[in-house]
């Protein structure tokens, strides 16, 4: 799939950097990007590796890229007049509006009929989606796409080196009235005035007008002397500066009036820093006021004073509340889990068929990514939004037709999303040296494998030849496929909706990559047909260090914990690490059947 992403600035903003992010990593997901400036600037320097589609042209040399008939999806980010060259086009792209712009007066296109055309609105918080919904007459589908972090904010941290300097008081952002510089000179001397060990660093710069008053302010608020300005700071460096301010025992701020997610916060955050931010959203969407940092009302300098000088006494509370940051905003915006999510919305959309187009008021079910309740339709009945009692599914919107789930796999199948980055050779290495080990323990003389994919890694793997392998999977073409290459007297495939059809016997059944895919309704039809099969094991996916279980559409994606509820499940019999550096924290876990049947409260299991 070709997706081409237009951006009017190639400035060192924060759209620059998660787009930089996004064309490393979507080839893994087979999808290939394709950038478009329609303007030139110092941005460039965030594009300079080798193998990055990047291009700089106007509209007109924009409109022969899509009359040229390669782009599967166009994505505009705040640019509207990159839609007009869309109707001129021979083989019209799916659309996606792309909406990051925290700016109201940037947001006025909004409004605009060209808009129209979009297919579809990818937004990075919640907080936007709802900005989205208030400002854009009738919206197509709005959906939350979270935005990476960036491999390096996300490189394991360092030792903190001793005597690293006065501690600093950070504000990373440009200077101008919606990030709200000034505030934070108020509540710089503050701190300054009852911690005068302290130092105040800004990274950002802005107009000339707008620095010359900054320095004027500076000077004005008595903190000229213990100021550092870097104006000039490559983001290529901030990783670094993060570090610094960690390592010196300081704390970084935002005073910022609205934001559409807060990049320089979750960077700080990623690196292990403290911070202090607004209580608006969307930091409300990663921040709980006292455990990953400190939220505080805007306008209230002395308290945002306070909240500051108490983070800066307390190393212990600084620590945890840095060292909470880090594990909340990876869980949720680490790059392989934002990009996972773009590739599937972006697969979803290059899908979509004509008549979806037209639709005034898309139907969410199985859409991949963040959905929630349309503003206009009718309240859930009290209580529907709670777990149900083991042994009952509980209700989601998520849950469809198995028809629904073939034509949505096949169709990530051959949009070439799917196999994901998990079923390559380095994913893979370390199971390909326990399973064997394992499968001989338990005693396997046959194993089911479902969903068995392309059987791409598994072939890699030292088999017995004792054992029998039953490869199972929805999409019909893929299973044809691997029977004519690979099915043999121990080997067969065989097309099986894992939630509703019959499991063949076997010993054990291998369950990878796929309940994390799956709404709670799915998950629990798919534990009631385990329960009611003669398979004794099942080794399978979960995210052990996930706290909470979130129900999506079938389709989509979120870490799985098996052992929270609303599933329950007992401390498994086996753990095997089945991550790699840059990924979540995973294992493949291994029940019995008896102890799922029990605390599921399915019944008694099959002797």
């Amino acid at each position: 799939m070709n997706v081409t992403f237009v951006y009017r600035y190639l400035t060192l903003g924060g759209v620059e950097v998660v787009l930089r992010s996004r064309m490393r990593a979507l080839p893994g997901f087979g999808i290939q990007p394709t950038l478009w400036f329609l303007s030139d600037g110092p941005g460039r320097s965030l594009f300079t590796e080798s193998g990055l589609s990047v291009r700089i042209g106007g509209l007109p040399d924009l409109g022969e890229h899509l009359r040229a008939g390669h782009v599967d999806v166009l994505a505009v980010i705040d640019t509207p007049e990159a839609l007009e060259p869309v109707g001129s086009a021979p083989h019209r792209p799916k659309v996606v509006l792309e909406v990051h712009t925290p700016y109201p007066e940037n947001r006025v296109y909004l409004r605009s009929p060209m808009v129209g055309l979009a297919d579809a609105v990818f937004v990075p918080s919640e907080h936007q989606r709802q900005i989205v919904l208030r400002e854009m007459p009738r919206p197509p589908e709005v959906v939350v796409v979270p935005n990476p972090i960036g491999e390096a904010f996300e490189a394991p941290l360092g030792d903190l080196p001793p005597n690293a300097g006065p501690p600093a008081v950070a504000w990373v952002g440009r200077l101008d009235w919606l990030k709200s510089w000034r505030s934070f000179l108020q509540i710089a001397a503050r701190v300054g005035r009852r911690m005068p060990e302290v130092e105040f660093w800004i990274a950002g710069g802005g107009t000339p007008d707008e620095e010359a008053e900054f320095e004027r302010q500076c000077r004005r608020s008595g903190v000229i002397s213990r100021l550092r300005w870097l104006r000039g700071q490559p983001h290529s460096t901030m990783p670094q500066l993060y570090d610094g301010i960690r390592a010196s025992g300081g704390v970084v701020i935002s005073t910022s009036r609205g934001e559409s997610f807060g990049m320089a916060v979750a960077e700080a955050m990623a690196r292990g820093c403290a911070v202090v931010a607004p209580h608006l959203g969307p930091f409300t969407e990663f921040i709980a006021d006292g455990i990953e940092g400190r939220l505080y009302r805007p306008g209230k300098v002395a308290d945002t004073a306070d909240a500051v000088v108490d983070l800066l006494s307390e190393s212990g509370t600084r620590n945890r509340m840095g060292g909470k940051a880090r594990e909340t905003i990876l869980r949720s915006h680490a790059t392989a889990l934002a990009i996972h999510s773009l590739a599937s919305s972006l697969a979803h959309v290059a899908g979509l068929s004509d008549a979806h187009r037209t639709a005034s008021r898309p139907d969410r079910t199985g859409w991949p990514g963040t959905v929630t309740r349309d503003p206009e339709a009718p309240p859930a009945a009290s209580g529907s939004t709670d777990p149900a009692p083991p042994g009952q599914t509980p209700p989601s919107q998520a849950s469809g037709r198995a028809g629904d789930r073939v034509a949505l796999f096949s169709g990530y199948y051959a949009s070439g999303f799917w196999p994901g980055p998990g079923s390559s050779a380095e994913y893979t290495e370390r199971l390909r040296s326990e399973l064997p080990a394992l499968f001989r323990r338990l005693g396997i003389h046959s194993l089911l494998d479902a969903p068995c994919g392309d059987f791409g890694w598994f072939r890699l793997m030292a088999r017995d030849p004792n054992v029998t392998y039953i490869g199972g999977d929805i999409v019909p073409g893929l299973v044809s496929t691997n029977q004519q290459e690979f099915g043999d007297a121990h080997t067969r495939f065989e097309v099986i909706d894992i939630t509703t059809d019959r499991l063949p016997k076997a010993d054990l059944w291998l369950c990878r990559d796929c309940l994390f895919h799956f709404s709670h309704a799915d998950i629990f039809s798919t534990l009631r047909n385990f329960v009611q099969s003669e398979i004794r094991y099942l080794l399978t996916t979960t995210h052990p260090q996930s706290w909470e279980n979130t129900d999506i559409p079938t389709g989509s994606f979120r870490l799985l914990n098996l052992e929270l509820p609303p599933f329950g499940f007992p401390e498994p019999a086996v753990r095997i690490d089945d991550w790699i550096e840059g990924h979540p924290v995973r294992q493949l876990a291994l029940w019995d059947r008896a102890s799922i049947a029990h605390v599921l409260g399915f019944g008694p299991a099959k002797p």
